[in-house]
């Protein structure tokens, strides 16, 4: 038999109290910002950024948004585009998170962040890629245009690290397996290029990539890296972002890491 505990010295139970800032945002990111992404992904849409803050009685979700150009031509040849059902179920969700949150007012503002580009700043890129429209980007110029977009968006900190790394993963799903020392080669041309023509502000000082399966079409997988600048191992007071992804191919699935190191902002 154990020692009985002392009534008078036990704590009582408290409920969490949802007024907390902190618990708002993580609530909101677990809702309504995933919705969110998973509705604009259905569209063709993905979501660079997203900003979410509290003032007084009103709650605020800033987005930045990027198109594919794929995309973009299917706007421009359908002038009228019926409206997704499920768009409406959004609403329903909204509502709760007010009730919840005991807010009155919730501000969404959505930023296109293909209107930040730097139009000199895409035809130094384009002219990196265009070497290799004829077995990288066979048949997909669109694919070659959004990658010159994102690799510009990443170069002045506008997107999140892991929209670069899907694209990246993009480009490498549909190639054919004997063109995977090229495609090394380019990322080892463009990690250089991100690194010489990155600005002050948001200098990139280092970039690594490890992609892991059965490169070249193998039957036992490895591993290939790439690297370019410095990616120190302590990561305390280091700007350093990690993401990684699985691609799926017709030769298998592989796996892709990525590392970015850049100045402390």
């Amino acid at each position: 038999m154990g020692q009985k505990s002392n009534i008078n010295s036990l704590r009582l139970l408290t409920q969490p109290n949802l007024s907390n800032n902190r618990i708002k945002l993580n609530l909101l990111e677990i809702t309504i910002v995933k919705y969110l992404r998973f509705l604009f992904l259905i569209k063709g849409i993905q979501i660079s950024k997203t900003y979410i803050g509290f003032t007084n009685n009103k709650i605020y979700i800033y987005l930045k948004i990027f198109y594919g150009t794929q995309r973009i031509v299917r706007y421009k040849k359908y002038k009228t585009m019926k409206s997704n059902p499920v768009f409406f179920g959004i609403q329903k969700i909204l509502k709760a998170i007010l009730k919840l949150s005991k807010n009155n007012i919730l501000e969404i503002k959505v930023i296109n962040v293909n209107k930040k580009i730097d139009t000199q700043l895409i035809r130094q890129t384009y002219i990196m890629y265009k070497k290799h429209l004829n077995n990288l980007f066979d048949k997909k110029f669109y694919m070659c245009i959004d990658i010159t977009k994102i690799t510009v968006l990443f170069l002045s900190n506008k997107i999140e690290t892991k929209i670069f790394l899907e694209h990246l993963g993009k480009v490498f799903s549909g190639i054919h397996k004997k063109n995977h020392l090229r495609y090394f080669k380019l990322i080892e041309t463009q990690f250089e290029f991100l690194i010489i023509n990155s600005i002050e502000e948001f200098k990139i000082l280092g970039l690594k990539l490890q992609v892991s399966g059965k490169l070249l079409g193998k039957a036992i997988a490895s591993k290939q890296l790439i690297t370019r600048g410095s990616i120190p191992t302590q990561t305390l007071n280091k700007n350093i972002s990690f993401e990684k992804t699985h691609i799926y191919t017709v030769y298998g699935v592989f796996g892709f890491k990525f590392w970015t190191y850049r100045n402390n902002i």
